[in-house]
């Protein structure tokens, strides 16, 4: 295991999760980070020296999430499945709104974005971080439940990194969930692990059990079939590309409500 993932999950083993379900052992893991993260201390995942990697903190860490990929690699996935699907017209969602490191992102592009998380820490992290975003309204789920009375609301919608860490029922939950959120057409990003990428093959050969902690790995075909019985219609799929942080380990799929 490269030693920047070592140094990570030996962070996230401090992590005391007894017996928690998936819900409450994920807001248990991401309080705590969100509690006790540093941006001179983050865990990078990308391999460098000491030196090189307090200059790589320095010019690319600047919210909680920002050590989980580089810029570049961050801004692809969004270059290819969000930002031509948004415009200033757009009430836009994210499920999983952590640091706020996506949101910065997106809120630019959009009339109105909700960010939604079950971290009341991560919620307070991504406050912080998007307070130059007017537009922004922060909502702290009590469950992986999103709440009632925005059936239709929302013309996109988006989980950038967060599904890998949902178990199958979880994933299935959320997914009927953001089918009822979105109007007619609307669009939703979904990003989980890829057993059929060689990352994501080699982040699960490493992993000895399913593991809030860590991934829960699912195929493509899995996550179609799980977006086609939520009612939804799968527009585009992300190639394997080793040149791509996320593309290299993660499927992303582009889902499409049906106009009718």
């Amino acid at each position: 295991m490269p030693l920047v993932r070592r140094i990570r999950q030996l962070f996230l083993d401090r992590v005391v999760l007894p017996r928690l379900g998936n819900v409450e052992g994920n807001r248990r893991l991401w309080n705590s980070y969100a509690d006790g993260w540093r941006r001179d201390e983050a865990y990078l995942d990308v391999e460098l020296s000491e030196e090189d990697a307090t200059l790589w903190r320095e010019q690319n860490v600047h919210v909680v999430g920002d050590e989980w990929g580089t810029p570049a690699d961050v801004d692809r996935v969004l270059e290819d499945f969000v930002f031509p699907f948004v415009d200033e017209s757009t009430t836009a969602a994210e499920i999983g709104i952590g640091g706020g490191r996506i949101a910065s992102r997106v809120a630019p592009r959009v009339r109105d974005l909700w960010g939604f998380d079950i971290s009341k820490s991560m919620l307070k992290r991504s406050r912080e971080a998007l307070e130059s975003h007017p537009n922004v309204r922060l909502v702290l789920l009590e469950e992986a439940s999103l709440p009632t009375g925005f059936d239709g609301r929302f013309g996109f919608a988006y989980a950038f990194d967060v599904f890998p860490h949902l178990d199958l029922h979880v994933q299935y939950r959320y997914l009927r969930q953001l089918h009822g959120l979105l109007e007619p057409g609307g669009l939703a990003l979904l990003h989980t692990a890829n057993l059929r990428a060689p990352g994501g093959w080699e982040r699960f050969a490493s992993q000895p059990a399913p593991s809030i902690r860590g991934f829960f790995f699912v195929t493509p075909e899995t996550v179609d079939l799980l977006a086609e019985k939520a009612g939804f219609v799968v527009e585009r799929r992300s190639d394997v590309d080793p040149g791509n942080f996320y593309y290299a380990r993660d499927y992303v799929a582009l889902l499409r409500k049906p106009a009718s």
